[in-house]
């Protein structure tokens, strides 16, 4: 089992960006095919909690993110729609998180500890804003 869940991250590791989930989306087509109505049902259902759970764990203390990317990459083995929004949202997220990089090399030390001190003044304020709605009405 293990060295199919292997397997199955160099291939989708060796895919170009851009097109990974759409790949993944075609290898797994014709294996669904074979496979009965109650076990093509799992997967999807798997992906849905998944992403419940994250999102739940988004407002609430717990790994919401991972959650979701695993759950959405559920979702993208069985809907090519969701494949092609994956591949979509990874170009996106790659070019912002080089723009970053690129920043974050060329800023100077000043401008670096504004971003931090920005970035965690802005969550403590969302934490804050949350708070109420996670703990109910006293």
């Amino acid at each position: 089992m293990f060295e199919a869940l292997k397997q199955s991250w160099r291939d989708f590791k060796r895919s170009r960006p851009g097109k990974r989930f759409q790949d993944r989306y075609e290898r797994n087509r014709e294996a669904r095919s074979g496979r009965s109505t109650w076990t093509r049902f799992l997967k999807p259902l798997a992906a849905v909690l998944l992403i419940a759970a994250g999102i739940l764990f988004c407002i609430i203390p717990g790994p919401g993110l991972p959650l979701l990317v695993i759950g959405a990459g559920l979702l993208a083995d069985v809907s090519r729609r969701i494949a092609v929004v994956l591949d979509w949202l990874e170009l996106r997220a790659r070019a912002l998180i080089t723009a970053c990089l690129r920043w974050w090399s060329r800023a100077s030390i000043a401008a670096k500890t504004a971003a931090v001190i920005s970035l965690a003044t802005l969550a403590t304020g969302l934490a804050y804003g949350i708070f109420p709605i996670i703990t109910g009405p006293s």
